[in-house]
């Protein structure tokens, strides 16, 4: 029997870099584009099968406080003018039971009513008031994923061919030279 799978990639985008909506609607506009560090490009890649998978920290909103719900939380951003009326009928559809419970973890893909309710908290600018309310925490959560459809690696000056470390990809990495402004 022959194992058919390929490798995957997962990258963790840093909140200091992205804010949630900035990095979604930054995919949206341009795609994912990601470096990946030499040290951390697996074996086995295959373009058009294998993944790159992106995650935020604030892409999963629990509310902590008890009586509250994120039904609450996202009325108040619909108020707020940060959630449609067409996503927060998205999330009033959601199963009752994933509100309630600690079901999505970090590595699932965020369902997209739970992605519009944290990217519309992002936008917020009542934040703080939020936390103290209803004890908003958010989570690392897997918001995307694209196919990558090749693998870069950019030449540095002088550079003609891969590093000795990469030399087994050879065939499977597109060698590039970017020239960056100032």
């Amino acid at each position: 029997m022959s194992d058919n799978r390929v490798p995957s990639v997962l990258m963790c985008v840093g909140k200091s870099f992205y804010t949630l909506h900035d990095m979604v609607e930054e995919y949206k506009d341009m795609g994912i584009s990601k470096r990946i560090p030499v040290t951390s490009i697996p074996d086995g890649l295959v373009p058009m099968k294998s993944k790159l998978f992106v995650a935020h920290p604030d892409a999963i909103i629990r509310v902590t406080v008890d009586g509250k719900t994120l039904m609450d939380l996202a009325m108040d951003l619909v108020d707020e003018g940060l959630l449609t009326s067409d996503e927060l009928y998205e999330i009033t559809m959601m199963e009752q039971d994933f509100w309630f419970s600690d079901e999505l973890k970090a590595e699932d893909e965020v369902p997209t009513p739970m992605l519009a309710l944290a990217m519309a908290y992002s936008r917020s600018q009542f934040q703080g008031h939020y936390i103290g309310a209803y004890g908003v925490e958010t989570c690392m959560g897997v918001v995307g994923y694209a196919y990558l459809d090749r693998i870069e690696y950019v030449v540095r000056d002088g550079e003609e061919e891969l590093p000795e470390d990469l030399a087994h990809l050879e065939g499977e990495i597109e060698l590039v030279n970017y020239d960056y402004e100032d």
